[in-house]
């Protein structure tokens, strides 16, 4: 029988890193046709930022770009993360 993962702790054993200072940002890509099903696809981007339950959506990948870089820096800004960026 294989043990399961003990999910109630909050930090990774092999570094001093807490699991709150990992942040997650989920992207979705949608093709979605013109009304009536014809003409060609079009995207649509959808970005999720786990941590904070957020979620935007864009039409175009520079949109969804500068959001994505925003909410990267906004964090490492948060956390006074300066020196390597």
């Amino acid at each position: 029988m294989r043990e399961g993962l003990d999910l109630t702790s909050n930090s990774n054993i092999d570094t001093d890193l807490v699991l709150d200072d990992i942040h997650s940002f989920v992207l979705r890509i949608s093709l979605n046709r013109a009304h009536g099903g014809m003409g060609r696809p079009r995207p649509q981007f959808h970005l999720e930022h786990v941590n904070d339950r957020t979620a935007s959506r864009t039409k175009s990948v520079e949109e969804m770009l500068d959001q994505l870089r925003t909410q990267i820096f906004s964090v490492l800004d948060e956390l006074e993360f300066h020196e390597s960026c």
